[in-house]
């Protein structure tokens, strides 16, 4: 579909998002569609394809991603590098040809790991997936079953400390 000619002047002084449209770019966009130089109110100037602002998707200098992941991660329950939230519901990637979390194909035979803390512990080959899974069930229990255990009986002593505190105890 080729793109409509929009008249520059039509263009300019266009807010969408987070950018304002401030001048037409020299420059092509990799499939040749028109640039346009933006200034974002974060104080930023990028150059953003025509359909993209058009179509709403790009609405700002890339700082409105930064500031959604930097909200996403705050939101998370991280200790010691280990993010509580995907301990406590984890879900089995899409590639995963197995359909069980920590459990792959490995040849003729499944493979089954789990990682804690950044490690990855390598619990050994099977032959068959029942096996690699109740390995896999076993290691759960132990390593991240006592990591969260740790964590909310650490939470639940010092939820205890600040309701002594508040009391005046």
């Amino acid at each position: 579909m080729r793109e409509k000619s929009i008249n520059s002047s039509d263009f300019i002084g266009k807010v969408f998002g987070r950018l304002t449209v401030t001048e037409c770019s020299e420059k092509r966009g990799k499939r040749g569609e028109i640039l346009w130089k933006c200034f974002c109110s974060c104080g930023n100037a990028a150059e953003v394809p025509q359909t993209d602002l058009l179509r709403g998707n790009t609405v700002s200098c890339g700082c409105k991603k930064r500031e959604n992941n930097q909200n996403i991660y705050r939101q998370l329950r991280l200790v010691d590098g280990t993010c509580i939230d995907f301990l406590e519901k984890r879900k089995t990637r899409k590639d995963n040809r197995t359909g069980k979390i920590g459990v792959s194909l490995y040849g003729e035979r499944y493979r089954a790991n789990i990682t804690l803390q950044g490690k990855r512990y390598y619990l050994g080959t099977f032959d068959s997936l029942e096996e690699a899974v109740e390995e896999r069930k076993r290691a759960e229990e132990e390593l991240h079953g006592a990591f969260l255990k740790a964590y909310y009986d650490r939470k639940k002593e010092e939820q205890s400390e600040a309701r002594a505190i508040a009391s005046g105890k």
